[in-house]
């Protein structure tokens, strides 16, 4: 199988490949606020998302996020003879969902069509537990029986820059540098809630979100406000965050942020550290910044 994994940050893009790749399964995981001023909005993005269901034809088969609140809206897009397998987190009239969800969202009972089995995710999230049912759903529609799905799911390793786990002293250091949107940015405090002990967020500002930037970053700011001990930010945005949420501190260059952070370090060193933001604004740095201060002090 080849398993093809499709971005877009403007409508028309994605019905542009999958007029290349011709796929015969096809799952959309959701409609997020990422790219909305490519996309000119949530929804957008759905439409834009929603070109990928458009191009299956009679005998393929659509994976169908019925959690999503575009679900509906996506289903007529199905041209006669396409063949639908739903998931969800909770819901247990999908085709595909989970039940016995452990707190970081690394263990759970999967369900499916009168069957069940134990899974183990070597990652980080309750939002990964999403990204499982609807892989194991693709999976299903292809034949792959349940014991092979638990199996392929227990070696998934993740990607660089997304909620890795990385060895750094006697910090908790959470990489999830790779890129940000509001979405993201909720999950990985979901994580961090549930951390031991001091909890910090360094948080870079999010990119491409159109004229509702302001408005989400202040939104967001106010949400995240209970998740974590203290949030340092970076990005002339992230004021808007700072604005709502009383543990932020906001700069306007990384040095100073850098140089903040290791001095609460100091007072907290087992903290958990979590690291995220745009790819633009290069977060990346304040990892590779922490791994060398612990190599220094080995």
């Amino acid at each position: 199988f080849a398993v093809i994994e499709m971005g877009a940050n403007h409508q028309g893009e994605i019905a542009y490949l999958s007029a290349i790749t011709r796929p015969q399964v096809a799952m959309i995981t959701n409609a997020g606020d990422a790219h909305l001023q490519g996309f000119g909005g949530l929804d957008g993005v759905a439409k834009g998302k929603g070109e990928l269901f458009a191009s299956l034809h009679a005998g393929d088969t659509a994976v169908v996020n019925i959690d999503d609140h575009y679900a509906d809206y996506w289903r007529g897009l199905l041209a006669d003879g396409v063949k639908v397998m739903t998931f969800s987190r909770s819901n247990d009239k999908a085709d595909v969902f989970a039940e016995d969800i452990s707190v970081d969202g690394s263990k759970f009972v999967l369900k499916a069509k009168g069957k069940q089995v134990d899974i183990n995710l070597p990652t980080l999230g309750r939002h990964q537990v999403m990204n499982a049912l609807g892989s194991a759903a693709c999976a299903l529609a292809l034949n792959v029986s349940l014991h092979h799905i638990s199996k392929g799911l227990a070696q998934f390793e993740g990607a660089k820059g997304r909620l890795q786990k990385i060895p750094c002293g006697q910090l908790n250091l959470i990489d999830d540098s790779y890129n940000a949107s509001p979405a993201s940015m909720r999950a990985a405090a979901e994580l961090v809630a549930v951390q031991p002990g001091y909890r910090i967020m360094v948080l870079g500002a999010m990119a491409e979100l159109g004229e509702d930037s302001h408005h989400l970053h202040c939104q967001l700011g106010k949400e995240l406000a209970d998740k974590a001990d203290a949030f340092y930010c970076l990005g002339d945005k992230m004021q808007s965050f700072v604005s709502t949420n009383d543990k932020a501190m906001h700069f306007a260059e990384l040095p100073a942020l850098i140089k903040a952070l290791v001095r609460q370090l100091n007072h907290n060193p087992t903290a958990t550290v979590l690291v995220k933001g745009s790819r633009s604004m290069k977060m990346e740095r304040v990892v590779d910044e922490l791994l060398s201060r612990a190599l220094k002090q080995q």
